[in-house]
């Protein structure tokens, strides 16, 4: 009888961590939920940053040439 005393032991120690396991499991997958949607926005967030980095790049890049070119036009007139 003693040999299944150490046995029972273990596997009602392993039982209540599994108890206690099983009531946090709600809010882990919550907390997944929550993490996977965050990341979601984030994603987007930096897609729509990604485009407007494009645009601001390009927008800077016409000035620039436009800038150079009222500097030649620039030159020229003084010459």
């Amino acid at each position: 009888m003693d040999d299944l005393k150490v046995p029972l032991a273990n596997c009602l120690q392993e039982r209540d961590n599994l108890k206690k396991s099983l009531v946090t499991y709600d809010k882990d997958c919550m907390a997944l939920r929550n993490a996977k949607a965050r990341y979601q926005v984030l994603k987007q967030k930096v897609t729509e940053f990604k485009d407007k980095r494009k645009e601001l790049e390009e927008k800077f890049l016409k000035v620039e040439r436009e800038k150079q070119d009222m500097y030649k036009k620039f030159e020229v007139a003084i010459s």
